[in-house]
């Protein structure tokens, strides 16, 4: 069976180190080899610069950038995409979706130990 993983990232400030353990998790796994990635890069472009230098060599991770807004979009277009993948694709997929939990504070610490558990 196909596995296909929908990444749900946001650029909001103090996420990105929550992007990177997130992609260390996937490459460490070897998930980055052994799925297709699509990765949703909310909220801007140019943030998301060091992420198209890392998976640059991979044709199985896909990066979309939705015309989304901060603080009202949210999840919705990562998840409007996975449901249009899964109501169109003939295939049969496992799905994984991951999402930058907490990364809205994450200059908390109790947000932070929250995250991990």
């Amino acid at each position: 069976m196909k596995l296909r993983i929908f990444l749900h990232l946001v650029n909001l400030p103090n996420s990105m180190p929550v992007a990177n353990e997130i992609m260390d998790c996937i490459e460490q796994s070897d998930l980055i080899n052994n799925a297709e990635l699509a990765i949703y890069c909310n909220y801007g472009y140019d943030e998301y610069q060091w992420l198209r230098d890392r998976v640059i060599n991979y044709k199985n991770v896909e990066l979309f950038y939705p015309n989304s807004k901060p603080n009202t979009d949210f999840e919705i277009p990562t998840i409007i995409a996975l449901k249009d993948f899964c109501d169109n694709t003939l295939d049969e997929y496992g799905i994984l979706y991951l999402h930058q939990k907490g990364a809205r504070d994450m200059k908390n610490t109790v947000n932070a130990l929250w995250r991990r558990n």
